[in-house]
């Protein structure tokens, strides 16, 4: 009996995803009104905060949206907002963001980055986000495909290197992985497979003993 119940309990691991295993993207929306899941670095007057919504803006999924606000006292230190999290090889991560800038003449740029590893391969780099983006309209962004399966970081930053006493907002929402793959089975669907193994085991028992 207890080998059946190893064996059916290996078999329920194997039904669950590397990916859950291993870390799945958390909070990717923050509709939990945190940033639980993420991490932060501020520095000066940088903050990054969780918002409903901030000068006009919205959020582009659900109710809430992450904003990243540049440092205006001239350190000229990063904000940044960053997850890492288990990607399969061909999938993608896809995010909506937008950029505000408190000046038309400040040199305030926003990079967004997906690295792999600590070699840092790039599935996604865009450097120098500098044009505000249209009021209200989110703009999509989506990474090229995970070459390889592994744990990967997302990070969004926001700076001002020089102090002129300008600010800008780098809002962040709906950030997802999109899979080709066949969808992994849901926790409720394992564990009732696992029940059913385990009901399996029992009935295996019972005609044993006679």
């Amino acid at each position: 009996m207890k080998s059946l119940m190893v064996l059916a309990t290996a078999m329920l691991v194997a039904l669950i995803p590397g990916r859950v295993l291993a870390g799945s993207l958390q909070n990717g929306s923050f509709e939990t009104g945190s940033l639980s899941g993420w991490s932060k670095s501020v520095s000066g007057s940088g903050q990054v905060s969780v918002q409903s919504s901030l000068a006009g803006w919205t959020a582009g999924d659900g109710q809430y949206f992450a904003v990243l606000k540049s440092d205006s006292q001239g350190t000229g230190k990063w904000t940044t907002l960053w997850q890492k999290f288990y990607l399969d090889a061909g999938q993608r991560v896809s995010f909506d963001y937008f950029f505000t800038n408190s000046s038309a003449n400040s040199d305030i740029q926003a990079n967004v980055r997906i690295e792999l590893g600590p070699l840092g391969a790039s599935l996604l780099d865009l450097e120098g986000i500098a044009d505000q983006t249209p009021q209200g309209v989110w703009q999509l962004r989506t990474s090229f495909p995970a070459p390889a399966a592994g744990q990967y970081a997302l990070k969004f930053s926001v700076r001002d290197p020089t102090f002129d006493g300008s600010f800008a907002h780098l809002g962040v929402d709906n950030v997802r992985v999109h899979s080709g793959y066949l969808a992994a089975p849901e926790p409720m669907t394992a564990v009732g497979v696992f029940l059913a193994l385990v009901g399996v085991a029992g009935y295996l028992r019972k005609r044993i003993v006679r």
